[in-house]
Formats: structure tokens, C-alpha cells, sequence
């Protein structure tokens, strides 16, 4: 703090003392909030504590009431009905047939007959045989050589061997493919000398699904089969792509997902034609509620939307489309 002119000596430090002493207040007022705020941070951390005990015990009584409503109201294998009658507590004892009866209706004349049944193989029971088509890669377990001698001299003769099948997986391997493009130029005329071509000569880029992304077409399959036909979302394959120290977001997938649809179209179109071609086109409609439109109006008055699926076309050659909409366009 300067010293202004007209202010002496004695003003300017009674000044600064005052601004001390202001300072030395305002740093107490802070220690003491920072007291409270650390107070409440324990009040919440007590509470959150509380609150988990609460939630653990709701859970179980929950539990304990599926229980117990499923124990009273479902089905139950295996019930006894008072009013089934036993099979084989005869109140009767005329109706059980006497050892003489027996022996002569087995002569044929009765109701009992000798019947011949045929044989036939009972089902061996275990491990299925794994497919021929599946490749094989033979991992042999040999002795060493010199225990392939004999103590008499003579070298062993081998007399048969054992074999035992197992079945190995191999994950799929993702690694990154570096396209290089080598560029040309002539050192001695600089392109002068052959004006009707470029100065640097180089092989176009070849054409992608989705240009100026990481994304190749066997990635592309591998998350849509993923996601279509193994029902494993985006955010499981997100999870399983970051195992691998890989960053592809669920939003990466999604917009992938988007941009290979536009390049498909004419394949929709294709298929819509294709699938009218049969004799009979089945149809089946499912409704769904989406959480988020991105109209805000929609989002006031959500309805339902539905998705549709066709099955048609030749006999021999079925195709399936799927139609989602966000309103009833029927």
C-alpha cells in the first residue's frame, strides 16, 4: 500500500494496522466456515453410511417377500391333490388277478399276450465328438532319445501312440493396419519433362465405408454382429474395447452405426422389393417407449413407438426387415 500525499506517517500505520486487523478477522471467519464444511462433509459421509444399511436391508425384505408370495401363490411341481385316488391301494382284493388266472392268460387266450419287442441300441451317454471340419494342430509329447534305447541295446520301436482331443479358442486379434502410400518425383527435370502428368506420382487412397475414420469394414462387422446378434450393447463393447487399451466410446459406435445405415439404403430397398416377391408376407408389430426424443415437444407427450418386422420373398431364399418409427405411422 503506497503512502498518498497529505497522510503522515502515523495516519499510514495506524492504516495498516487496521488492515491487519481486518485481515486477521476475515482469516478467522474462513478457519471457522472451513470447520463447519468439514463438519457437514461428515454429516453426509455418516448419512450416505446410513442410507446404504437402509437400502441393504429394504433389499433383503424384498427378498424375503418374493419369497414368500411365490412360495403361496405360483405353481409348485410336484403338489399332492388330497382328492387323486392311489394306484395301487386296493380297497378290492377281487380285483387284484390270482397267480392261476396270470398263467393262463400268458398262453395267449387272455388278456395278457407274449409279446417279442424288438432290440435296439441303447444311447451312449457323454462327451460329443468334435466336428472333422474343425482344423487340427497335432502337439506331439515325445520321450527323450536316449530313453528311446533299450537297456539291452536295441532302439525302441514305437507300437502305438494316445490320443486326446481338446478344443482351443483363439480371441480375436485386433492390431492397426497402416496403409502406405509411396509418393514418386523426379530429381533431374522436377516434372518439367512430362507436363501431362503430376509432379509427385502416388496411388490413390482406397475407398472406405466411413472416410477419414479409424473404423475398418471388419471392425464395423465385429461391433455389429456384436451388438445384432450376440445382444451385447455398445457400452459392454466400450468396456471390452478399453480391456484391450483401446478408446472407442459408445457414441463412436453409434454414429458408425448411422453412416453405415445411409450407405445401405439402396440394400433396404433392395430387400423391401425382394421380400413382396413370395406368396405370403408375415408382418409383426412390437411397441416400445423410447426415454428421450429429441423433439422437447415429444418428450412432453411421449406415445408409443413401434418397430415392425416383415418376413418374405421365394420360397427358398426368406429375408427378414426390421422398420423402427418414433410415432404411429400406420
Amino acid at each position: 500500500m503506497g503512502i498518498e500525499k497529505g497522510i503522515t506517517l502515523e495516519e499510514a500505520l495506524k492504516m495498516l494496522a487496521a488492515a491487519q486487523t481486518k485481515i486477521a478477522q476475515q482469516e478467522k471467519e474462513l478457519s471457522e466456515k472451513d470447520l463447519k464444511l468439514q463438519a457437514q462433509t461428515l454429516t453426509i459421509r455418516e448419512t450416505e453410511k446410513e442410507l446404504e444399511k437402509v437400502n441393504l436391508e429394504n433389499d433383503r425384505l424384498r427378498e424375503q417377500l418374493y419369497i414368500h408370495l411365490r412360495a403361496r401363490f405360483c405353481a409348485r411341481s410336484e403338489k399332492y391333490n388330497e382328492d387323486q385316488p392311489s394306484l395301487f391301494d386296493y380297497e378290492d382284493e377281487n380285483l387284484i388277478s390270482k397267480e392261476s388266472e396270470i398263467e393262463e392268460s400268458v398262453k395267449g387266450e387272455g388278456s395278457f399276450k407274449e409279446v417279442l419287442v424288438r432290440e435296439y441300441k441303447r444311447r451312449k451317454c457323454g462327451r460329443k465328438k468334435l466336428s472333422d471340419e474343425l482344423p487340427r494342430k497335432e502337439i506331439i509329447i515325445d520321450i527323450p532319445e536316449e530313453e528311446k534305447i533299450c537297456a539291452c541295446g536295441a532302439r525302441l520301436v514305437k507300437v502305438g501312440e494316445d490320443r486326446s482331443e481338446r478344443l482351443q479358442v483363439i480371441p480375436a486379434q485386433i492390431y492397426v493396419e497402416v496403409t502406405v502410400r509411396p509418393k514418386y518425383a523426379c530429381k533431374n527435370c522436377e516434372g518439367s519433362g512430362d507436363e501431362d502428368k503430376p509432379v509427385f506420382r502416388q496411388m490413390p487412397a482406397p475407398k472406405n465405408i466411413i472416410q477419414k475414420s479409424i473404423a475398418t469394414s471388419g471392425l464395423l462387422s465385429f461391433v455389429f454382429i456384436n451388438k445384432y446378434c450376440n445382444h451385447m450393447p455398445y457400452y459392454r463393447q466400450e468396456k471390452a474395447f478399453e480391456r484391450r487399451l483401446i478408446d472407442i466410446s459408445r457414441a463412436d459406435m453409434d454414429s458408425w452405426q448411422l453412416l453405415v445405415y445411409e450407405k445401405l439404403k439402396p440394400l433396404e430397398k433392395i430387400l423391401l422389393r425382394h421380400i413382396k416377391k413370395g406368396r405370403l408376407l408375415n408382418m409383426d408389430e412390437t411397441t416400445v417407449r423410447v426415454l428421450h426424443y429429441d423433439d422437447a415437444e415429444k418428450n412432453q407427450n411421449r406415445q408409443k413407438s413401434y418397430i415392425w418386422v416383415a418376413i418374405g420373398g421365394p420360397e427358398k431364399q426368406k429375408a427378414c426387415v426390421y422398420r423402427y418409427e418414433n410415432y404411429d405411422a400406420r
